[in-house]
């Protein structure tokens, strides 16, 4: 998976969407983290110049459809209607977990084409 250029919506900057903009922000995606709390309620000191923070009461008021990739904590529901509107524009959801194991068997796969390619 190719994250770069991309703009990645991170919801909720808990302990998962810290990891998630973390790894996201190292693969050189454009990372919007948006949280229902203040930002000044947040620990957002490693990432201030390297991400976007959307945050407080109205933070959901921006469309999410824009998004290449949606990363939602869970916390949030999968069914929110901003959530359902984005991926019906063709923006692709995921959770950390699910990402994890995305990117796994992509890893696995790589790795028995290379042994594929020792036998021959």
């Amino acid at each position: 998976m190719d994250f770069k250029g991309k703009k990645v919506a991170v919801l909720g900057f808990g302990l998962e969407g810290k990891d998630a903009a973390s790894f996201l922000i190292k693969k050189n995606a454009n990372v919007f983290v948006y949280d229902k709390k203040q930002k000044s309620e947040l620990e957002v000191s490693p990432f201030e110049n390297k991400a976007k923070f959307i945050c407080g009461e109205k933070y959901l008021d921006e469309e999410l459809d824009g998004c290449d990739l949606i990363v939602r904590s869970p916390g949030f529901y999968r069914y929110l209607d901003v959530i359902v509107r984005a991926e019906r524009s063709g923006t692709y959801i995921t959770s950390v977990a699910k990402l994890f194991f995305d990117l796994l068997k992509l890893l696995v796969l790589q790795e028995l084409r290379g042994k594929e390619r020792q036998v021959l």
